[in-house]
């Protein structure tokens, strides 16, 4: 889990930025020293990105983990189930 001074930088980030569209790369390269950063300090394998809006800013994704869209991982699931 990203510590508490990320967290904030993540949630401003998502408000100030991503859920109004903007998709910087100065802000996508930081998010995702975060995530190599709890892959060396906590040994993560994954990240789960567990907000809607932040697959949109990870569509090019090149990071050195894996990166798991939580929005994309239900309606496949759901598509599954109903359709037998």
């Amino acid at each position: 889990m990203p510590d508490d001074q990320d967290q904030q930088f993540i949630q401003e980030k998502l408000v100030t930025e991503i859920e109004k569209g903007i998709m910087k790369e100065d802000t996508r390269s930081s998010l995702l020293s975060i995530i190599e950063g709890m892959r060396e300090r906590d040994g993560i394998e994954a990240a789960i990105l567990g907000c809607t809006e932040l697959p949109l800013i990870f569509a090019d994704n090149d990071a050195n983990i894996s990166l798991l869209n939580t929005t994309a991982l239900h309606v496949e699931e759901i598509c599954k189930y109903c359709l037998g």
